[in-house]
């Protein structure tokens, strides 16, 4: 199969990639470039390296005969506070996608990575079922949703096919521990290197994550689904909180940290357990790694790479 990864120099990307590669699949991958020269990516892929909002670029792109595209960009955080970013850097280059997609006769299905954390907003009840209410209270969540309210119209309209993967807190090798985003990576690397841990709020949010490879293993579960449904929670329906989190860090590294408490902020919402029931049943995936021993597997991976915290 031919697939285009958008956003594939990330975390998600470069094991996405490697997981398709080894499955015998012709592999292009898409990114900014902003670090393809710090890694050695090994990756028997073609690259290329331009601007999500290149309107031509993407044409250009959608042209090749790809079986299936996975959409994973987002180049804002879940903490940005500016909301023309989010439409100008994200939503109007996903319709740019859309609509040169909209059209290709070889184009078996998009693959989306929403977020589970965020597009629900504050919920009702826990865990999360795909049917709750979606009431974001992040500019982040809301690109999301609105990026996923776009894929249903474009199916709806044109037949497009397409599925969303609302993703809890993905974590796991790979993940750049020098960013805003990922816990589980920025405790685990201030815990290493003796700095303290800065939470906000009192520590006791409670999240859902999910080890890297239970979510490749659901996106490989996508590209054979055949089903009617076109949104499916992906998570491991455990919830740990931040305290938590460091507490497995601390005893794996056998010692203790030191926390920095922070005023909390409005856009994080209090809990976070995603149902995956539907998953479950309709893609015949379930995690398989839980929490501790995903952080152990974490740690030991940094030991033993060359890129300390980055793969």
């Amino acid at each position: 199969m031919k697939c285009l990864i958008l956003g594939g120099t990330g975390f998600l990307g470069i094991n996405l990639a490697k997981l398709l590669i080894s499955l015998g699949d012709d592999v292009t991958v898409f990114g900014s470039g902003k670090n393809k020269d710090f890694l050695d990516y090994g990756l028997k892929a073609k690259f290329v390296y331009g601007d999500f909002k290149d309107k031509n670029l993407i044409d250009s792109l959608c042209r090749n005969g790809f079986d299936y595209i996975f959409h994973l960009i987002s180049t804002t955080k879940p903490s940005n506070l500016d909301p023309y970013s989010e439409f100008t850097d994200n939503v109007l280059p996903t319709v740019n996608l859309l609509e040169s997609a909209k059209n290709s006769r070889e184009l078996k299905k998009i693959i989306f990575i929403s977020s589970g954390g965020t597009v629900y907003g504050v919920p009702e009840k826990l865990p999360i079922t795909e049917e709750h209410d979606c009431n974001p209270i992040s500019l982040y969540g809301i690109q999301k949703l609105t990026i996923e309210n776009l894929f249903f119209y474009y199916h709806h309209q044109y037949g497009l096919n397409y599925q969303s993967l609302r993703l809890s807190n993905p974590y796991g090798p790979g993940q750049p521990a020098y960013s805003n985003q990922g816990v589980i990576a920025n405790f685990l690397r201030k815990a290493i290197l003796d700095e303290p841990i800065e939470i906000w709020g009192t520590g006791e949010v409670i999240r859902d994550f999910i080890y890297i490879s239970d979510v490749l293993e659901a996106c490989k579960a996508c590209m054979n689904y055949s089903g009617d449904h076109t949104v499916f929670n992906i998570g491991s329906s455990q919830g740990a909180s931040l305290l938590q989190i460091i507490g497995y860090i601390e005893k794996i590294l056998n010692k203790k940290v030191e926390i920095v408490f922070k005023e909390g902020r409005k856009q994080d919402v209090p809990a976070n357990v995603l149902d995956i029931t539907l998953a479950r049943r309709e893609l015949n995936w379930r995690p398989e790694i839980e929490l501790p021993h995903g952080i152990r597997l974490m740690f030991n991976s940094w030991s033993a790479s060359k890129h300390k915290f980055m793969i």
